[in-house]
This record gives structure tokens, C-alpha cells and sequence, in this order.
């Protein structure tokens, strides 16, 4: 019997599918007289797939799919787990549309922090927190849940108590009432007014910048924790100020045209405030940056991942363990990354970002703009989240779609695990005997000695010798350096020089006496220069000479 039936029949159908799957007996907690519910259409649309086997990955809005299949699911079978199951089941008496991963507690829904407080149709949460939890079910009342616990246990109801994980939260995406507040509706909470857009609350800091006057729903404390922190993805901002943006992994991404999403889409008007103040204040509830793992689909036909806030070039869908949502945005955000404001990416990801990459299985942590190799989680104060990404990323970083440096930005300071400060000059760590020939402790990323002692290994994304016409200004001497074939020579002043420890530079052999250095032979033209023209003059003095000898002979 189809599930989306018997959620929409009424008290009859809801009873006999209860009868069917519980008993008659208060297992479920729901009557009759309550069927006209949409949690007890949730409640039935779960219970309508009792007995499917458990299949990782399995289920999607329209019923069970073999997903990856596993113990107990092989060949053709088709079914379910936890997640599969609670958005099949919510969408089908809803019409909501979940995740199917790990953000399907966050997304929308009021926030349940207690058993106590749970009605049949609730979502519930095991394991961790609602951010990050293990396991998901369905409410049925009476302590029971329905759910696809594990490979081997079919679709059936479960105690709490037999979850075997702590209750972390629920989340209600069904309406008993005028909850969640409509979109586009404006809520007031301390004092302070927000208009609803994707789901969050948008701080509003004049009426004049959606209108006028509204009337607003004051929420309590409970209320206003329970609404998502920040918009849907793919919900239109239309700014006060004129512009309209996307959100993307909580942040607003600016739409240059409506061609870069199939056409125009209807939006909330927002106050320009929040937007000028996305990541900055908390009232906003915007980001300033996508969140790390939100896949972008470009207008222009490439796929990303952010890291750091940077757009991460997606080059095969396994590379992140098969295909993922993601949302629309304008090619325009991914062409300016770092470059304006207003596409709220960065060209590089953030420093100490952590990434895993498909291929190796390596972690490398974001040093300048460059992955320099993890080899031990100790080496950095323990092990982190870290953002799955491609290979192809680290292994193409000459590449502007891969959003990463080959060697860290000159200037860059490190500390490694062994407590050695160096300051990254043309790829190379340069060794600080003494932060006061910079004028004090400066900002620096924490990285693994490992990278300094293996320079020769391409992992380490650190140079033995600087780049060929590096110039750096030793300190405090004020003597100019430049590099050529891993050899120093005085140079002029160079405004562009990076500041080094002049101890560092001993390590660094001087080049053979008389030798130009590399910035002084490029400040002349390539056929020029003193000696050149010097030389010059002599050939044509000779010249004249022989000239003057052949007239003389005739």
C-alpha cells in the first residue's frame, strides 16, 4: 500500500497501518482521533516500510534504493538507513525536502531538547550532537521510534533505550500550529525584530529597509534557539541596497544575473546591515564564508568544495565519496574569489585549515595558501576536523582552479612542533634566531617539523633553496639578497624583499666573487648595462682601428 495514501486518508488508513505494524496495543502512542496530524502521517509513512533491510545510503523521497548496498543488502535489494528512512518519511506527509547526511537535525525544524517534550513525528537524534550525530529515527510515542538502526535489523520499532546511543535531540519539521514562523514573516525576541528568510532569523536594524512598519510574532528563548542558525541553502537575499545574493553554507553569494541560476526566483528582502556584517555579528545569522564541505555547483559548469572559505576544484564525484547536493551559484563568486567582497570566497583557504584528500588518504594543513603535510596529529596539537577534497587540488596547484599555492605566500611565519619559527621567503623556511628583528612576536601557523626536514619530498610543499630571483632584506643589517641557483649575492634595495633574520642567511652559500645577483641583472636591460656598453665600446674603437689600417694599406 503506498505510504503517501495512508498519510493523507485520513483516521481509517492511519489506524490500520498501526494495527498492522503495532499491535493493538498503545505501542505507537497514536489514535485515531489524532490521524489527521501531519506527525502522525509521518509516524505513518515510517511505519509503512517496516520490515525493509537495512541498506547504507538506502532511501530517498519517493522509498527505499539500494544505496551502497552492504550486509543484508545485496544484489538488487532496496531499503534504507536512519537518515533515508526519517526524510522519506517527513517529505511524504510534508513535502519537505531533508539532507540525507548529518545536517538533517538543522534544518528548519523546531529544536526538541528533551524526551519529555517529544510528539509522534518528531525526528530523534543519538550519538554525539545534533550537528554531528550517529543516528536517526522517527517519534512514535511511548518512548518508541521507528528506524533502520543497522545492516542486518530491517526497518522496526525501537525503546529509546535500545538505540544504545545518549538522546543528543529532536527536531519537529511538521505543523501543529503556526510553527516554524512563515517565510518572509517577521519575529521579534529581547527587544530586537528579525525577518525569517530560508528558515533563520535576519536581523532587521530599520523598518526602512524592508518597507516600513510589520507586525511581528514575539518568540521565546526556547523559540528562538529552536531556528536554524543561518539560511537554507539556495534561499534569495534581496538586499535593501539593491543587490541580490545566495546562500550558500550559511553565507550570502552575490548573483550578478539571474542567468546564472536558470532565471529569476522569488526572495526575501533583507537588510543590507546584515549582509555588511556577515561573519562579523552574530545577529546577522549569515557567515562570511561558505562552511567548510559545502559543495558549489557554478554557472560556469565546475564543481567545488569549500575549504577555508575558499571554492576547491571538484574533478570526479568520488573523489568526496559519490555525488552530494549542492547549490546553484554564479560563476561570478568563483572568478572574483578574494578579489570582491561581495562573492564572500577566498582565493586561498584560511590558514590552519585542515583538508584530506582523496587519493593518498593525507592531511595537509593550509600554511599560506599551500598544503603542507601532516604526518602525525600530534605535530599539531591533536587531530581536527579536516574538509575532504580532490587530489587533483594538491596535485595541480599551477592550476587557479585549485584554489591552492604550490609553496606558502612569502612572508609567511611558521612555528613547527619542534618550536622552530621560520619565515617563509621563495618557498623556503628561513630561521628566526629572534622575533625583535621583526619588532616582536608576529602571527604565525603552527605546522609539523616534519615539512622543514623534508624539503626534498614533494608532500612538504617547502623548498632546500629559494626560488630563482627571490630578494630578501637581511635583519637587522638591512643587506639586500637576491637568489640564483640556491646562491645569495648583494643586490639593490628592493622594495618588494622579504625581512629575514640575518643568522638565517649563513645557511645559504654566497656566489663565486664578481657574480651579478639575480635582482641586480634584472634591473638591466637584457643587452644593456654598464659592462655591456663598456665591451661595446671597445669593439667599435677596434673596429675603427682595423678600418683606418685597410684605407692607410690602399
Amino acid at each position: 500500500m503506498d505510504a503517501r495514501v495512508l498519510g493523507r486518508r485520513g483516521s481509517v488508513g492511519l489506524f490500520l497501518t498501526l494495527v498492522l505494524f503495532c499491535g493493538f496495543t498503545s505501542t505507537c502512542a497514536v489514535t485515531a482521533a489524532r490521524a489527521a496530524t501531519q506527525g502522525d502521517a509521518i509516524v505513518s509513512a515510517a511505519a509503512s516500510q517496516a520490515g525493509r533491510p537495512y541498506c547504507f545510503a538506502g532511501g530517498n523521497l519517493n522509498g527505499p534504493t539500494h544505496g551502497t548496498g552492504g550486509a543484508g543488502c545485496g544484489g538488487s535489494t532496496v531499503g534504507f538507513d536512519c537518515t533515508g528512512l526519517t526524510l522519506y518519511a517527513v517529505y511524504q506527509a510534508t513535502g519537505k525536502d531533508l539532507s540525507h547526511d548529518g545536517r538533517q537535525a538543522t534544518e528548519g525544524g523546531q529544536i526538541i531538547h528533551n524526551t519529555s517534550e517529544l510528539q509522534p513525528g518528531d525526528l530523534v537524534f543519538f550519538g554525539g550532537s545534533l550537528s554531528n550525530f550517529e543516528h536517526a529515527g522517527v517519534y512514535a510515542g511511548g518512548g518508541k521510534i521507528w528506524d533502520a538502526l543497522n545492516y542486518g535489523i530491517p526497518v522496526q520499532l525501537h525503546t529509546l533505550a535500545q538505540v544504545g546511543l545518549p538522546f543528543v535531540g529532536g527536531a519537529r519539521y511538521w505543523s501543529g500550529g503556526n510553527w516554524p514562523p512563515a517565510e518572509g514573516s517577521f519575529v521579534s525576541h529581547n527587544g530586537f525584530v528579525y525577518r525569517i528568510a530560508g528558515g533563520a532569523p535576519i536581523y532587521v536594524s530599520s523598518w526602512s529597509a524592508v518597507g516600513g512598519p510589520q507586525p511581528s510574532t514575539p518568540l521565546s528563548d526556547a523559540q528562538f534557539a529552536s531556528l536554524p542558525q543561518f539560511p537554507r541553502d539556495g534561499t534569495i537575499l534581496d538586499s535593501s541596497a539593491g543587490g541580490v545574493f545566495i546562500a550558500a553554507g550559511g553565507a550570502p553569494l552575490y548573483l550578478s544575473s539571474w542567468n546564472a541560476i536558470g532565471g529569476p526566483k522569488q526572495g526575501t528582502v533583507i537588510d543590507q546591515w546584515d549582509i555588511d556584517r556577515a561573519g562579523a555579528n552574530p545577529a546577522s545569522h549569515l557567515r562570511a564564508y561558505p562552511a567548510d564541505g559545502t559543495i558549489l555547483d557554478s554557472s560556469g559548469g565546475g564543481v567545488f568544495i569549500v575549504a577555508g572559505g575558499a571554492p576547491l576544484y571538484l574533478s570526479n564525484w568520488d573523489a568526496i565519496g559519490g555525488p552530494k547536493p549542492g547549490t546553484v551559484i554564479d560563476q561570478w563568486d568563483i572568478d572574483r574569489a578574494g578579489g570582491d567582497s561581495a562573492a564572500h570566497l577566498r582565493a586561498y583557504p584560511e590558514d590552519g585549515t585542515l583538508i584530506g584528500t582523496s587519493g593518498d588518504g593525507r592531511v595537509y594543513e593550509i600554511v599560506g595558501g599551500a598544503p603542507l603535510y601532516v604526518s602525525s596529529w600530534g605535530a599539531i596539537g591533536g587531530a581536527r576536523p579536516a574538509t575532504s577534497v580532490d587530489q587533483w587540488d594538491v596535485n595541480n596547484t599551477d592550476n587557479p582552479a585549485a584554489h591552492l599555492r604550490q609553496y606558502p605566500h612569502d612572508g609567511t611565519f611558521v612555528n613547527t612542533s619542534a618550536g622552530r619559527v621560520y619565515r617563509i621567503a621563495g618557498g623556503t623556511p628561513f630561521y628566526v634566531t629572534n622575533w625583535s628583528v621583526f619588532g616582536g612576536v608576529q602571527s604565525y601557523v603552527n605546522i609539523d617539523q616534519w615539512d622543514v626536514d623534508n624539503t626534498a619530498d614533494p608532500h612538504s610543499h617547502l623548498r632546500a633553496t629559494p626560488l630563482d630571483g627571490t630578494v630578501v632584506e637581511g635583519l637587522p643589517s638591512s643587506q639586500y639578497w637576491g637568489f640564483s641557483a640556491g646562491l645569495r649575492s648583494p643586490v639593490p634595495s628592493s622594495p618588494g624583499a622579504i625581512g629575514i633574520d640575518d643568522a638565517s642567511l649563513t645557511a645559504f652559500p654566497l656566489a663565486p666573487s664578481g657574480s651579478v645577483g639575480t635582482a641586480r641583472a634584472k634591473a638591466s636591460p637584457s643587452r644593456g648595462g654598464k659592462r655591456y656598453k663598456h665591451r661595446k665600446r671597445r669593439r667599435h674603437a677596434k673596429h675603427r682601428r682595423h678600418a683606418h689600417r685597410k684605407r692607410s694599406h690602399r
